[in-house]
């Protein structure tokens, strides 16, 4: 999976749902997730599963920079 199409899968499930349902995410069990902790728990996925070391190293400088904009909307 490539840095753009992470970023792509991000923006898509965090754009389609209402202010109310970003702060919480309901998983397939029941459980509330921040979207922070969701976007921690696909972008490791993603990292795992990707095929060479350039591809990891590229999802974890993008996994830090999601994190980095998502803290820092949160301040506003």
């Amino acid at each position: 999976m490539t840095e753009q199409s992470v970023q792509n899968n991000l923006k898509q499930n965090t754009t389609d749902s209402s202010p109310e349902q970003q702060d919480t995410v309901l998983t397939e069990i029941g459980e509330r997730i921040s979207p922070r902790e969701e976007l921690i728990r696909l972008a490791d996925e993603w990292i795992a599963a990707a095929s060479d070391e350039q591809e990891k190293r590229a999802l974890q400088a993008t996994r830090e920079e999601l994190l980095l904009a998502l803290d820092e909307g949160r301040k506003r």
